[in-house]
């Protein structure tokens, strides 16, 4: 249940290997500062995927395109156009197009899971996610058609996609990185439209749930521990799984970890992405470790805070998704 990330080459070390080794991994992800280029990119995960795990890895990034482009010309790839470029310049079969390509590049070097696209609508002039380009537009049809064409061409590639941020951060004046945004008085129901169409279509499909506070939908808990927010899901009939936004955020800086994934898991959230940036690693509330994660889960399940029987329903829906890799992507 944990998305991992290091700090640099070094860390990755033996005993990062009997983490895979041992089952207690699920996913690495990689971030830009980690990827020179071709060859040193898929040589880092050719070694990861030959550890002799049970299950295959999940190799993740960020690569939406535009500003959040862990691929590009700098590493010797592609430079890839932001979201609001092609929403506003492109036809859905240049989409595809340039979506196929993107997907083949992180293909080629071994990635099989991008955390991408976004399908936040742009509500508001002061919306953070639009001002950096990351938005289709202001028209839900227009965001799912583009967001369909990204998914489908990643799908064609054997690369997951997850959309994101659920329930809609579109609205958003302030940036989670920093802040906890409060979009009570500013979401709208109509930014759930292209995530209830990519479900109708991708019933599996993988939904990262945003760190914001939405009165209109939970009163009490911000949306990435939320059983509210996550049954809007389950009335949209999706059957995959629930991935948080990361865990390093600003906007969750108050809050207890233990408090995080407790009432997270038992909102229905699968996976946890923990970057492990250099600079957290002294401050337990930003670090994480396996060892460090399963004691939390351990000692959740055995005070009777968590139930076993949600932790193996993640498993079951984790494991469900990985043999998704082996046999093609094609859900």
């Amino acid at each position: 249940m944990i998305i991992i990330g290091y700090n640099n080459d070094e860390a990755i070390s033996d005993t990062f290997y009997n983490d895979i080794l041992n089952n207690r991994v699920s996913v690495i992800i990689f971030y830009k500062h980690h990827i020179k280029n071709h060859s040193d990119i898929k040589n880092k995960i050719d070694k990861l995927n030959n550890i002799a795990s049970e299950h295959p890895l999940f190799i993740m990034l960020d690569q939406e395109g535009g500003l959040v482009s862990r691929i590009a010309k700098g590493n010797g790839f592609e430079d890839y156009p932001s979201a609001q470029y092609v929403g506003e310049n492109y036809k859905k079969e240049i989409s595809y197009e340039t979506y196929s390509k993107m997907a083949k590049d992180l293909s080629a070097v071994g990635f099989n899971f991008n955390l991408a696209p976004c399908v936040d609508i742009k509500t508001t002039p002061v919306s953070i996610i639009a001002k950096k380009k990351r938005i289709y537009g202001t028209n839900p049809d227009i965001v799912y058609m583009h967001s369909y064409e990204f998914i489908k061409a990643h799908n064609d590639s054997n690369v997951i996609t997850a959309i994101k941020h659920f329930p809609g951060l579109g609205s958003a004046g302030e940036d989670s990185h920093y802040t906890l945004p409060d979009i009570t008085n500013t979401w709208s129901e109509k930014e759930l439209i292209p995530f209830s169409q990519i479900i109708n279509k991708y019933p599996n499909q993988p939904v990262m749930i945003g760190h914001a506070l939405n009165k209109n939908i939970d009163s009490e808990n911000i949306s990435s521990s939320s059983e509210k927010t996550i049954k809007l899901l389950t009335k949209m009939n999706h059957k995959g799984i629930v991935i948080t936004d990361a865990l390093d955020m600003d906007a969750i800086d108050d809050k207890e970890i233990k408090d995080i994934l407790v009432k997270a898991v038992n909102a229905g959230v699968d996976l946890f992405i923990f970057p492990n940036h250099k600079f957290y690693k002294d401050n337990p509330t930003k670090y994480m470790t396996p060892e460090m994660f399963m004691q939390i889960m351990n000692d959740a399940v055995a005070s009777g805070e968590i139930s076993i029987d949600q932790i193996n329903k993640s498993y079951n829906k984790i494991i469900s998704l990985k043999k998704r890799i082996n046999r093609g992507n094609n859900e």
